[in-house]
């Protein structure tokens, strides 16, 4: 059974995705990043540990917020220049 979660994800990639002002940005998971982003749990840490994913400790969870997200994704964009 497929989580519905990934299809809030797909928002995390969407210019002016951004919340309704006054309301906090969704918060996900390590697993759910690595679905979104089709990567493995392990994938996602090594992007943390590599300061390439950042994210929020809250107790002991990882969470992310579509930003972090973005940021991510934003850092992996390939110039068809370079």
């Amino acid at each position: 059974m497929e989580s519905k979660r990934p299809e809030r994800l797909q928002q995390a990639g969407r210019p002016g995705a951004a919340e309704p002002s006054g309301h906090m940005p969704p918060l996900y998971t390590v697993t759910e990043v690595a679905d979104y982003l089709h990567v493995s749990r392990s994938t996602v840490y090594r992007l943390i540990e590599d300061g390439s994913l950042r994210g929020t400790r809250i107790g002991q969870a990882l969470r992310f917020t579509p930003d972090n997200i973005r940021e991510l994704i934003a850092l992996g964009s390939v110039d068809r220049g370079a």
